[in-house]
């Protein structure tokens, strides 16, 4: 008798065991919450002028080091990170390993020593398990929400899941019912009610930490995809442009992957007496969504092969040597043969954005001086809307731009008007077609 109580309470051991996530003992919420919360921080970025400019969630995995997403620190300058449980502020010092392709960065605090989150890399995920997701929706510090796994997405491997999250949630961490972490909150399908996705976290325990990239670097160089570069909006899948300019006729064509990442680059030109121009750029990306080749093609007035060259970019290479400055004037072209004299000073001056501002040389040709001065303006979405050009303090011209836009936002037509003096006349036309991926999660 004694026997069979033992089996049948062997038989329940076994069938809870297999009824809940990964054979875990399931916490309550509350316990979730205890365990979790005080290893989430809430990411604050800022401008070069100091200016805020996202927020976004993490998480330590270990005492000085956090996790989040990369479009968290997206156009950053600088960056803290506050631990919900001290109520402490941690300066961020630097990437120290990241993958585009994952939207998963590492960053290192300095003076932290925090508790770590319990990382399951070994947990195999279905649908129907429970999860919580930690982070601090539009600001609102310690958020914890309950909901399963909806879908386990074959093509992008994201988790879906219902637990809802909104923006500054991102690079939050996604726990099981133990509270071991099993991904990392990545994004949210607006159009959807709950459609959201997390990162599964084996892509975390794959990142090598032998980076050592300032954020004021990292915010401008390597966050930011081919599409965010080019101020477009939405899945871009390719454009190709056309415009009139000069007597020549040019054609432009772009493809992007579903990163956002540069595939290929071509452009073909004809001038006035028939003469062609043409040459194509490829790119090719590592498994963490670097550039990895770059391959340069140029063709003969026939449209035949002339050369091929194909440029391997090393991790070596990509590491920055100096920081942004954003405030100075900086000699950026020496020496650079101009009309006769020779270049002998000049430099750039940018925004925030790392958009230039204005362009100054100084030009020596011999009898004289030469001093050209450009001054740019752009809309709020970072397109250019008018240049004044001034030599030696004179005013030279004045361009302005006009656009017409798509349902993205993005630019289908762009109108040049120049004004030399006698008023503004049109220019160049230049038009775009742009084709968008579909928005299908797989």
């Amino acid at each position: 008798m004694k026997h069979d109580v033992q089996i049948k309470n062997l038989m329940v051991f076994f069938l809870f065991m297999t009824a809940t996530s990964c054979g875990l003992i399931p916490l309550t919420p509350k316990q979730i919450a205890k365990k979790v919360m005080p290893s989430v921080v809430v990411i604050s970025t800022k401008d070069c002028q100091g200016n805020d400019l996202a927020l976004g969630s993490g998480f330590f995995i270990e005492s000085d080091l956090i996790v989040t997403n990369v479009h968290v620190m997206k156009n950053a300058f600088s960056a803290t990170a506050k631990s919900l449980d001290e109520n402490v502020i941690y300066e961020v010092t630097k990437v120290i390993g990241f993958t585009n392709k994952n939207d998963l960065c590492v960053l290192k605090l300095k003076n932290a020593k925090c508790k770590p989150l319990k990382i399951d890399a070994d947990c195999k995920v279905e649908i129907g398990d429970q999860v919580y997701a930690a982070g601090n929706p539009h600001g609102l510090e310690g958020s914890l929400s309950k909901g399963i796994v909806s879908a386990v997405r074959s093509k992008t491997g994201l988790f879906q899941i219902d637990a809802p999250i909104s923006p500054g949630s991102s690079g939050g961490p996604l726990v099981n019912s133990k509270g071991n972490v099993i991904g990392i909150i990545v994004s949210s399908l607006v159009s959807g009610q709950n459609l959201n996705f997390a990162v599964p976290v084996k892509y975390l325990k794959k990142i090598t930490l032998d980076w050592e990239i300032p954020i004021s670097n990292f915010g401008f160089d390597y966050a930011r995809n081919g599409l965010d570069k080019e101020h477009l909006k939405g899945p871009v899948k390719s454009i190709i442009s056309q415009k009139e300019m000069y007597h020549r006729s040019f054609e432009e064509y772009s493809s992007y992957n579903e990163l956002g990442d540069i595939l290929a680059y071509r452009s073909n030109f004809v001038d006035e007496y028939g003469n062609k121009d043409h040459y194509d750029h490829e790119y090719e990306y590592d498994k963490d969504g670097l550039l990895a080749f770059k391959t340069i093609k140029t063709y003969d007035e026939n449209g035949e092969l002339k050369e091929s060259l194909r440029v391997e970019f090393k991790k070596q290479d990509k590491k920055p040597v100096k920081i942004r400055d954003y405030n100075s004037l900086k000699n950026e072209h020496l020496g650079i043969i101009v009309a006769g004299g020779y270049d002998t000073g000049g430099g750039i001056r940018w925004d925030c954005q790392g958009q230039s501002l204005e362009h100054l040389n100084t030009y020596n040709l011999g009898n004289k001086i030469l001093i050209d001065n450009e001054k740019y303006t752009y809309t709020p979405d970072g397109l250019i809307s008018e240049i004044i050009r001034i030599q030696n303090d004179l005013l030279k011209e004045i361009v302005k731009f006009e656009y017409e836009y798509d349902n993205f936002g993005n630019w289908t037509s762009r109108t040049t008007y120049v004004n030399k003096g006698a008023g503004f006349s049109a220019d160049i036309v230049e038009r775009r077609k742009i084709n968008y991926y579909e928005q299908v999660f797989q």
